[in-house]
Protein backbone atom coordinates (compact mmCIF):
# COMPACT_ATOMS: atom_id res chain seq x y z
CA UNK A 1 0.00 0.00 0.00
CA UNK A 2 2.77 2.41 0.78
CA UNK A 3 4.20 1.65 -2.57
CA UNK A 4 1.01 2.75 -4.29
CA UNK A 5 0.87 5.96 -2.32
CA UNK A 6 4.43 6.81 -3.27
CA UNK A 7 3.76 6.01 -6.89
CA UNK A 8 0.58 8.06 -6.81
CA UNK A 9 2.36 11.05 -5.21
CA UNK A 10 5.25 10.80 -7.66
CA UNK A 11 2.90 10.81 -10.62
CA UNK A 12 0.83 13.60 -9.19
CA UNK A 13 3.88 15.82 -8.50
CA UNK A 14 5.48 15.17 -11.88
CA UNK A 15 2.28 15.99 -13.80
CA UNK A 16 1.35 19.00 -11.73
CA UNK A 17 4.62 20.89 -12.15
CA UNK A 18 4.51 24.01 -14.39
CA UNK A 19 7.13 23.50 -17.08
CA UNK A 20 7.79 26.05 -19.75
CA UNK A 21 8.46 24.90 -23.25
CA UNK A 22 11.90 25.59 -24.70
CA UNK A 23 10.48 27.10 -27.88
CA UNK A 24 8.79 30.12 -26.32
CA UNK A 25 9.83 32.73 -23.80
CA UNK A 26 7.35 34.74 -21.82
CA UNK A 27 6.72 38.34 -22.62
CA UNK A 28 4.67 40.86 -20.66
CA UNK A 29 1.32 39.76 -21.96
CA UNK A 30 2.08 36.27 -23.22
CA UNK A 31 4.51 34.27 -25.33
CA UNK A 32 6.73 35.44 -28.19
CA UNK A 33 6.67 33.87 -31.60
CA UNK A 34 9.83 32.70 -33.38
CA UNK A 35 9.99 35.90 -35.48
CA UNK A 36 9.59 38.16 -32.44
CA UNK A 37 12.33 36.30 -30.56
CA UNK A 38 14.71 36.70 -33.50
CA UNK A 39 13.90 40.39 -33.76
CA UNK A 40 14.43 41.03 -30.04
CA UNK A 41 17.68 39.01 -30.12
CA UNK A 42 18.94 41.10 -33.02
CA UNK A 43 17.99 44.33 -31.28
CA UNK A 44 19.73 43.21 -28.10
CA UNK A 45 22.83 42.20 -30.06
CA UNK A 46 23.03 45.62 -31.78
CA UNK A 47 22.43 47.41 -28.47
CA UNK A 48 25.37 45.52 -26.96
CA UNK A 49 27.50 46.40 -29.98
CA UNK A 50 26.70 50.10 -29.55
CA UNK A 51 27.56 49.95 -25.85
CA UNK A 52 30.87 48.21 -26.52
CA UNK A 53 31.84 50.55 -29.32
CA UNK A 54 34.28 53.24 -28.21
CA UNK A 55 33.55 56.61 -29.75
CA UNK A 56 35.92 59.59 -29.60
CA UNK A 57 34.88 62.52 -27.43
CA UNK A 58 35.19 64.93 -30.34
CA UNK A 59 34.87 64.70 -34.09
CA UNK A 60 37.84 65.02 -36.41
CA UNK A 61 37.26 67.41 -39.27
CA UNK A 62 39.24 67.42 -42.45
CA UNK A 63 41.41 70.51 -42.61
CA UNK A 64 41.49 72.39 -45.87
CA UNK A 65 44.90 72.93 -47.39
CA UNK A 66 46.48 76.33 -46.69
CA UNK A 67 45.84 78.98 -49.29
CA UNK A 68 48.91 80.53 -50.82
CA UNK A 69 48.97 84.30 -50.89
CA UNK A 70 49.17 85.74 -54.34
CA UNK A 71 52.02 88.10 -55.00
CA UNK A 72 50.78 91.45 -56.19
CA UNK A 73 52.89 92.59 -59.06
CA UNK A 74 53.38 96.21 -59.85
CA UNK A 75 51.42 97.12 -62.93
CA UNK A 76 53.31 98.05 -66.02
CA UNK A 77 52.86 101.68 -67.10
CA UNK A 78 50.27 102.37 -69.77
CA UNK A 79 52.33 104.27 -72.32
CA UNK A 80 50.74 106.87 -74.60
CA UNK A 81 51.98 109.87 -76.54
CA UNK A 82 53.48 112.45 -74.14
CA UNK A 83 52.09 115.52 -75.91
CA UNK A 84 48.53 114.15 -76.04
CA UNK A 85 48.71 113.17 -72.38
CA UNK A 86 49.96 116.63 -71.34
CA UNK A 87 47.16 118.30 -73.31
CA UNK A 88 44.52 116.04 -71.76
CA UNK A 89 45.83 116.69 -68.24
CA UNK A 90 45.80 120.47 -68.76
CA UNK A 91 42.26 120.29 -70.17
CA UNK A 92 41.05 118.31 -67.14
CA UNK A 93 42.66 120.75 -64.69
CA UNK A 94 41.27 123.86 -66.39
CA UNK A 95 37.83 122.30 -66.87
CA UNK A 96 37.69 121.46 -63.15
CA UNK A 97 38.33 125.09 -62.23
CA UNK A 98 35.72 126.33 -64.72
CA UNK A 99 33.13 123.85 -63.50
CA UNK A 100 33.60 124.70 -59.82
CA UNK A 101 34.24 128.47 -60.12
CA UNK A 102 31.15 129.34 -58.07
CA UNK A 103 32.01 127.10 -55.12
CA UNK A 104 33.13 129.14 -52.14
CA UNK A 105 36.07 126.81 -51.40
CA UNK A 106 37.56 127.15 -54.89
CA UNK A 107 37.19 130.84 -55.80
CA UNK A 108 40.13 132.60 -57.42
CA UNK A 109 43.59 131.28 -56.69
CA UNK A 110 42.36 128.53 -54.36
CA UNK A 111 41.28 126.42 -57.35
CA UNK A 112 44.61 126.93 -59.12
CA UNK A 113 46.53 125.98 -55.99
CA UNK A 114 44.41 122.88 -55.39
CA UNK A 115 44.78 121.75 -59.02
CA UNK A 116 48.53 122.31 -58.91
CA UNK A 117 48.84 120.26 -55.69
CA UNK A 118 46.89 117.40 -57.27
CA UNK A 119 49.07 117.55 -60.37
CA UNK A 120 52.34 117.44 -58.42
CA UNK A 121 51.23 114.64 -56.09
CA UNK A 122 50.14 112.44 -59.01
CA UNK A 123 53.34 113.23 -60.91
CA UNK A 124 55.37 112.08 -57.89
CA UNK A 125 53.41 108.82 -57.69
CA UNK A 126 53.73 108.06 -61.40
CA UNK A 127 57.12 109.32 -62.49
CA UNK A 128 57.00 108.20 -66.11
CA UNK A 129 55.89 111.16 -68.24
CA UNK A 130 54.01 109.07 -70.80
CA UNK A 131 52.14 106.97 -68.17
CA UNK A 132 48.36 107.14 -68.52
CA UNK A 133 47.95 106.13 -64.87
CA UNK A 134 48.99 109.66 -63.96
CA UNK A 135 45.90 110.95 -65.79
CA UNK A 136 43.69 108.46 -63.93
CA UNK A 137 45.19 109.61 -60.63
CA UNK A 138 44.46 113.28 -61.42
CA UNK A 139 40.86 112.54 -62.45
CA UNK A 140 40.27 110.54 -59.27
CA UNK A 141 41.70 113.29 -57.04
CA UNK A 142 39.61 115.95 -58.79
CA UNK A 143 36.45 113.90 -58.30
CA UNK A 144 37.11 113.74 -54.56
CA UNK A 145 37.58 117.51 -54.41
CA UNK A 146 39.23 119.59 -51.68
Amino acid sequence: MNFFILLYLLTFISCSSNQKSMNTTSHKGGYLSQEERLRSAALERYRQMRLNEKRPKYRHFKKSPPVRKTIMRKEAPILVNEKELAIEIEQNLSFYCMKNRKRSKLKGTNCDDFVENVHTSCTEKHENIADKRRLYCIKKALRKGP
